[in-house]
């Protein structure tokens, strides 16, 4: 199995396992202009962002998003609401949503989305939560067997030591201020996440004529 950290990107780890035989593709994901286009407005905002991918022979995918960002000084149930209601609402873009939750854990906000899209089904996690310094989010996304997907969705893990209370419902995603810092930070992360799932599904749909024409 193929184990993923990312500690260096953050005062925060993060891991996740990917399925076996699945080949890293994070450099050509990362090339991708609208990308990079989103890192560079973290980055002036004193943020960061970091992508880690991999696809299968098959042309099935795993990727994460690694999200740091300013907390603007709002209080962590609010900054984690506004960031995941940016990241939610842009996903939904992508697709048709067949399934959201969100439950709180550990002082840290767990959203589970599923989305229908060019007749494929997208499975994602995202975890978020805020320490005295920053706002940090981990999102993976599968394409592929339910239960290679499920299995690694469930093995994404964010180092939650001093991560602040959240003292909000979780469940509430109401009165958000989409002009906060958290906003815009989750809804570049959401863009990053589609802009990364088109170019999987290309390279999807490149796997799949590569095989019908072996097979003729």
């Amino acid at each position: 199995m193929v184990v993923a950290t990312m500690a260096s990107a953050s005062s925060a780890q993060w891991s996740i396992v990917a399925p076996p035989e699945w080949k890293d593709v994070s450099t050509a994901l990362r090339q991708q202009p609208q990308i990079q286009e989103q890192q560079k407005k973290l980055m002036a905002k004193g943020g960061a962002m970091e992508l880690v991918g991999y696809q299968s022979p098959t042309g099935d995918s795993l990727f994460v998003i690694f999200t740091r960002a300013a907390a603007s000084g709002r209080d962590a149930g609010r900054a984690t609401r506004d960031f995941e209601a940016g990241a939610h609402e842009s996903s939904i873009k992508l697709g048709s949503e067949t399934s959201y939750t969100t439950r709180e854990h550990n002082h840290t906000l767990i959203a589970d989305q599923v989305i229908d899209a060019s007749g494929r089904s997208f499975w994602m996690r995202r975890l978020t939560g805020v320490n005295d310094a920053y706002l940090l989010s981990v999102a993976a996304t599968c394409t592929g067997p339910q239960g290679a997907c499920a299995s690694a969705l469930q093995s994404l893990t964010l180092d939650s030591s001093g991560f602040h209370p959240l003292g909000i419902n979780s469940g509430d995603i109401g009165g958000v201020d989409r002009e906060s810092d958290a906003y815009k930070a989750g809804y570049a992360a959401g863009r990053v996440l589609v802009a990364v799932i088109i170019a999987l599904l290309l390279l999807w749909l490149l796997v799949r004529l590569r095989r019908a024409k072996q097979s003729r």
